[in-house]
């Protein structure tokens, strides 16, 4: 049995582990039978509990500096509104 931790390619804050009878280069197959694909899955598999969690470590740093940016962006726009005149 092979334990292998999931963690959404969405923004979730969740990991999962997941007990797999086997692995191929392209499948992971439940002991039930169910194969998960690996590359066109909508989940991302790790090893460890740890490489899962640096996983959404890095994920949500790289969220965080986007969302820092668009304030940014927002910002600027908003002073160039307010610093804005009316033609004469």
């Amino acid at each position: 049995m092979i334990i292998k931790y999931r963690i959404d390619k969405c923004n979730r804050a969740q990991i999962d582990a997941l007990p797999f009878a086997r692995q191929t280069a392209h499948f992971l197959v439940l002991p039930n039978g169910r194969k998960y694909a690996i590359a066109s899955s909508p989940f991302r598999y790790f090893d460890t509990w740890a490489e899962a969690h640096e996983a959404l470590t890095v994920r949500a740093a790289n969220h965080v500096a986007a969302c820092r940016r668009n304030l940014e962006l927002a910002n600027a726009f908003a002073g160039n509104v307010k610093g804005m005149k009316e033609p004469k």
